[in-house]
This record gives structure tokens, C-alpha cells and sequence, in this order.
């Protein structure tokens, strides 16, 4: 079941990062909703960095329970697969990302944006 979960988080946070990268594109090339998109841009962004720490501290709890059982076997080593890794660079890439579309936001507020 956990597995399934994992699969689903994942499936929401591609399918809304593909929904920001729409928005994010509107936003530069329509300069009328630029600010409103900018502000869809850091919502949908918000909910990706989301599902991406959801889906890192589920696997985390599931490999902790996973690795308990193996501790105890001589010669077995347990690390990490390289799926954690991935996610764990995406999230902190939408953590950036997030902060960068929270900057142009608030420039687009302050500097050149007349059509609210």
C-alpha cells in the first residue's frame, strides 16, 4: 500500500510541476497576467514542494521500518535507493524555485505591473 502512495505523490507532483511550468511560461509571455499567474505559479508550486517532502519523510519512515528487520543479519548492506536521492534534489529544487517565483512576484507587484 505504501509503495501505491509513494507512486501517487510522485504522479501529483509531475503533473503539477508540468501545470507550473504552463503557468510560469503565461507569466512571461502575457504581460496582463503576469501577476495573476505568477501568484497560480507559487500556489501550485507550494503544493509540489509539498507532495515532495510528504513523499521523503514516508519513504524515510518506511526504510526505517524496512532496515529494523535487517540489522540483525551479518554481511546484508542497506542504503538508501537512488529514487530517495532524486526526490530529495527535486525538493530542494522546488524549495528554490518557490522562493525564486515568491521574489518575481513581489517584483511584478512593485515594478511594471499595471494590470491587476
Amino acid at each position: 500500500l505504501e509503495y501505491i502512495t509513494f507512486f501517487f505523490l510522485m504522479l501529483f507532483a509531475w503533473i503539477f510541476q508540468m501545470a507550473a511550468l504552463i503557468t510560469a511560461f503565461v507569466a512571461l509571455l502575457v504581460p496582463r497576467l503576469r501577476y495573476k499567474f505568477m501568484h497560480q505559479f507559487c500556489g501550485t508550486q507550494t503544493l509540489i514542494t509539498l507532495f515532495l517532502i510528504v513523499e521523503l519523510v514516508l519513504y524515510g519512515i518506511e526504510y526505517d521500518r524496512n532496515l529494523g528487520t535487517l540489522n540483525y543479519i551479518p554481511g546484508i548492506s542497506v542504503s538508501l535507493a537512488y529514487s530517495y536521492w532524486l526526490c530529495l534534489v527535486a525538493a530542494i529544487f522546488s524549495v528554490v524555485t518557490f522562493m525564486i517565483a515568491g521574489a518575481a512576484t513581489k517584483r511584478a507587484r512593485h515594478h511594471g505591473c499595471d494590470y491587476y
